[in-house]
């Protein structure tokens, strides 16, 4: 049977506690967007030196 996303019941207000809290989201939302914005500097960088070097 194919997965339907009506059949998933909504979150009950007891299940809030085991979520992580908003600021926890933002502290990993803000991490992960400097690892990207790390990561792709990186990128940048190589490229730009194997670019010189031709």
């Amino acid at each position: 049977m194919a997965y339907r996303r009506d059949r998933v019941p909504a979150l009950s207000g007891g299940d809030r506690i085991s979520q992580p809290s908003i600021s926890d989201r933002e502290i990993n939302l803000k991490e992960t967007s400097y690892e990207i914005q790390q990561s792709v500097l990186k990128m940048v960088t190589e490229l730009k030196t194997q670019l010189l070097k031709e």
